[in-house]
């Protein structure tokens, strides 16, 4: 019996077997300033699954029903859990972003997994150890994050251990999942915690006055936020984002056992993937809409009350 083919999911190339016959999941594992560290493999690379149309029409289809239907469920365990009252429409614009996105992301991640295990009989992998795994603090860490490799392999391990195998894992040592630097006492950080609370002062002297509030404008603040205040003569003004630097990762998991164990009871919809989606969430659904959500609501609050 020849030796196994070997699957590599992502460019972390410390978790390639070299000496066998590479199947690269897509070219996103072969990183062109790294060309030296794979041009000379033996290897080939996966077709993409939904490179026919009709198939990404059906995919996007598919993800959007199953959108509308995992909604009202998370809806009402977020509810339960953070002894709520709020209709799915509230649910629908604070998680709305995350789980739309997340839906897509981890179902095409599925997809490509189960088309290469149809193609290739004999595949091995390495898989990311749990012990590395991250919990997301909010939609803009995780969207910072899901093009990272770390982040990545660890989407495809949760799949391959819902798939039913069992291959080795390892630890990354050497992570690329980005972090928050240390804080460090320099003239800069000084001035930055400055202007900083110059602005809590300005965002409640201005913000209570102002016709229209901006957030998350996407382009440059000073050349163009800025300006865009200056000629309303402050008409209009940039509010700040509500802090979640402060949300720090968990060691007991407690509301995540709660929010899967109630999710499985009220799962009617029992497909593979909707399956393995509920269940992902254990470590994948952000810090910010369990356990940070009591003290995001309050901070929320207390916002809004300096702005009536």
């Amino acid at each position: 019996m020849g030796q196994s083919n070997f699957l590599a999911t992502t460019a972390l190339d410390s978790f390639w077997l070299k000496d066998r016959h590479i199947v690269f999941l897509g070219p996103w594992c072969l990183r062109y300033s790294e060309k030296q560290k794979w041009n000379s493999l033996s290897y080939s690379i996966l077709d993409h699954p939904w490179q026919n149309r009709s198939l990404l029409l059906k995919a996007g289809k598919y993800c959007d029903d199953l959108y509308e239907k995992v909604l009202p469920l998370i809806s009402e365990t977020l509810n339960e859990i953070h002894k709520e009252n709020h209709n799915t429409r509230y649910w629908r614009i604070i998680i709305g972003p995350w789980l739309s996105n997340y839906i897509q992301i981890f179902y095409e991640r599925y997809n490509c997994l189960k088309y290469a295990f149809e193609k290739y009989l004999n595949l091995e992998t390495i898989c990311l150890s749990e012990k590395s795994y991250i919990i997301p603090k909010d939609y803009h860490y995780f969207m910072s994050i899901v093009a990272e490799d770390g982040y990545n392999l660890q989407l495809y391990s949760q799949l391959l251990s819902f798939l039913g195998y069992s291959f080795p894992s390892k630890y990354l040592a050497d992570s690329t999942i980005p972090s928050i630097p240390k804080n460090k006492t320099h003239t800069r950080d000084i001035l930055k915690k400055l202007v900083s609370k110059i602005w809590i002062y300005l965002d409640i002297l201005y913000s209570r006055h102002a016709a229209i509030l901006l957030a998350h404008m996407y382009f440059p603040f000073f050349s163009d936020v800025w300006k865009l205040c200056l000629r309303s003569k402050f008409f209009a003004w940039p509010i700040s984002r509500i802090s979640t630097d402060n949300i720090k990762p968990i060691t007991q998991h407690i509301l995540r056992k709660r929010l899967i164990e109630q999710l499985i009871s009220k799962l009617k919809f029992e497909d593979e993937f909707s399956i393995f989606l509920i269940k992902s969430l254990y470590w994948n659904f952000p810090l910010m809409y369990l356990e940070g959500y009591q003290r995001l609501s309050t901070l929320v609050k207390k916002f809004m009350a300096v702005l009536a």
